[in-house]
């Protein structure tokens, strides 16, 4: 009851900071501050109710963040607004039932209820973490919220349903889980093949890793049960909000200076040496390149299954997010995208395409 009543203080003099900010303007650092203190309450509470609450809450300040840096920039328009009354109609709906649905439960100790409990909770969570069909309002908030929105809101807020997936996937564990996640992933790859805006481009490659992250967690309720795993699996979610932080940063700084969202301006490389040699080892990192530790840790999860048919379903997906990264590559550096294959000639950048892809090729298959 006291850390409830001390979240509720801190939540409080985040509304109000957010009220005073919107007509003066105070230094950012105050709003981190009180982010970090929320996510120490969070961290350090064992009670499962108090954590799926806090969860649900933390969206409000979130969305009025969005709202009121969306005025200040005047970036706001209807895409950005159509998102953030979903994601609060959405969550005030699923949240709403399945609390009802938990204390009809709960009075009348029906297991007919049971089932609309795990409904609603189920709802929660692939809309909040977001798997398909619930994905859309995480696109259009990432491309027209500021730079520091995206920043946390990939590298904080959906971190936080992962780890909350840890603590509650026991209560959602169904086949149902694994399908939505393996859809998510089909639909976004094609998603990314037809796309050129970049902040989209990073935000449907997030949804991609918390499909990846969703389907790890069933294999492992399912299959597995080593602690070391869930290390692995902490250490995958830092890297990638580390990386997807870094990568809505330096396209923010893009956008600054060019005032364009696409990939097919490639200048900016020509800033400095020092922001495209980070550029370029972040966005590795972020796709998991072979040089890197989060590739041996998706090599260590196929020898994992011994199975052949979850070996090769896992090595679908792993080549899925291959074939992602090397088109992201392609319309980076050799200005090469698939609306271009009508107009295609062999000249000196299609070769080092194929070149690249060769030798990429051949080092994934090594390990595998």
């Amino acid at each position: 009851m006291f850390f409830l009543i001390l979240y509720f203080f801190f939540l409080l003099i985040f509304f109000f900071y957010y009220f005073i900010y919107f007509f003066d303007n105070i230094n950012n650092y105050i709003f981190f501050f009180i982010i970090i203190i929320l996510f120490l309450f969070f961290i350090f509470n064992k009670n499962f109710f108090f954590l799926f609450f806090v969860y649900e809450v933390l969206i409000f300040p979130l969305l009025l963040w969005i709202f009121f840096s969306s005025l200040k920039s005047n970036s706001y328009n209807y895409f950005l607004i159509r998102s953030l009354f979903i994601l609060f109609f959405f969550s005030i709906i699923f949240t709403f039932f399945f609390f009802l649905s938990f204390l009809v439960f709960y009075i009348f100790n029906s297991f007919f209820f049971l089932f609309f409990v795990f409904f609603f909770f189920f709802l929660t969570f692939i809309f909040k973490t977001p798997l398909f069909p619930f994905f859309n309002w995480l696109i259009f908030a990432h491309v027209y919220a500021s730079t520091y929105c995206s920043i946390i809101l990939a590298s904080f807020y959906l971190k936080l349903g992962a780890f909350l997936l840890v603590f509650f996937f026991f209560f959602i564990y169904n086949n149902l889980f694994f399908f939505f996640s393996v859809l998510t992933i089909i639909v976004v790859f094609f998603y990314i093949l037809f796309e050129s805006n970049c902040k989209r481009s990073i935000a449907l490659a997030s949804v991609v890793h918390m499909g990846f992250s969703s389907i790890i967690i069933f294999l492992y309720f399912k299959y597995c049960s080593f602690f070391f795993f869930l290390k692995i699996f902490f250490f995958i979610q830092f890297v990638h909000a580390f990386c997807s932080g870094f990568l809505f940063f330096y396209f923010g700084y893009f956008l600054d200076y060019f005032h364009l969202k696409s990939y097919f301006v490639i200048f900016f490389f020509y800033i400095s040496s020092f922001f495209t040699v980070n550029f370029f080892f972040v966005f590795l990192m972020y796709y998991s390149f072979p040089i890197f530790f989060s590739f041996f840790i998706e090599i260590f999860f196929l020898k994992m299954f011994s199975f052949l048919v979850f070996f090769f379903f896992f090595l679908i997906l792993i080549l899925i997010n291959f074939f992602i990264f090397i088109y992201f590559l392609k319309i980076l550096f050799f200005y090469f995208n698939i609306f271009s294959l009508k107009n295609f000639k062999f000249n000196h950048f299609n070769f080092l395409i194929f070149f690249f892809n060769g030798f990429l090729f051949f080092y994934f298959f090594i390990f595998i």
